[in-house]
């Protein structure tokens, strides 16, 4: 899906941002960047190894709160 992502943002002179959040997210991090992720913004923390919506809902909220100041 990173691809289609790359070919949107070139159109919208944008950065495809990938979200990994979870325990032991190396992996992942490896795999979002060989496909061409221009970001990651990622959290590795134990506490996040079992499924939460209400963990993963706040760390998204956050994540926008801060993304949201930056390009303020």
């Amino acid at each position: 899906m990173i691809f289609q992502g790359k070919d949107l943002a070139k159109t919208i002179n944008a950065e495809v941002c990938a979200l990994v959040f979870g325990h032991e997210i190396d992996e992942w991090i490896m795999e979002y960047t060989a496909h061409g992720a221009d970001r990651i913004l990622a959290i590795d923390d134990p506490a996040l190894k079992s499924y939460s919506t209400e963990k993963y809902l706040a760390i998204i909220e956050n994540l926008a709160r801060k993304e949201n100041r930056r390009l303020s």
